[in-house]
């Protein structure tokens, strides 16, 4: 007797209808949807639904204000797509992919990062270090997309993924924090 996690001729997955029974609840914490997003990645049905991570931390806020950067005065959001895209398979092949649990410690491993600017992209890189593992969260300090049907102008987590250290030496990566 196994269930379906979705039906074609419902809606919603399990996995979204719980998550949204959550937020009309507003008693969902930001890893408890990242831990549901993952399973719904995993089942390939996306809807473009979206988190409040943590707030930006201080530093990159000052960081961007004194050098005239654009930023939005808003938490850090993660949706299901860019989940799926730090996520994705072809990463996990090369050894460049985070872990699930990796992702669902972002809020913490953000605070505790070293914090870059990267002048090519203009995006803020968090980069945090776990014994042998380096990791990157890549955010646009001013990125607008639709997240549940509106449109949402706020630092988004655009990708993350394992990269060397000497890879944060390059010239186009300028040392925040």
């Amino acid at each position: 007797n196994l269930r379906l996690a979705y039906n074609p001729q419902s809606e919603m997955c399990r996995a979204c209808r719980a998550i949204a029974e959550c937020k009309e609840r507003d008693t969902i914490s930001p890893d408890k949807w990242i831990k549901g997003m993952i399973e719904k990645v995993k089942a390939a049905r996306l809807c473009n639904t979206g988190v409040e991570v943590c707030a930006m931390p201080h530093e990159a806020v000052e960081y961007c204000n004194s050098n005239d950067l654009k930023i939005a005065d808003n938490p850090i959001i993660l949706t299901d797509v860019r989940l799926s895209h730090a996520l994705r398979p072809s990463k996990v092949l090369r050894g460049a992919s985070v872990s699930e649990d990796e992702m669902i410690q972002m809020r913490s491993n953000i605070r505790e990062s070293h914090i870059y600017w990267d002048t090519r992209s203009e995006n803020l890189l968090f980069i945090y270090e776990n014994g042998d593992r380096v990791i990157k969260y890549v955010i646009s300090p001013h990125y607008t997309a639709k997240v549940d049907g509106e449109q949402v102008t706020a630092p988004f987590l655009i990708t993350a993924g394992v990269i060397t250290k000497g890879n944060m030496n390059q010239r186009e990566y300028i040392k925040v924090k």
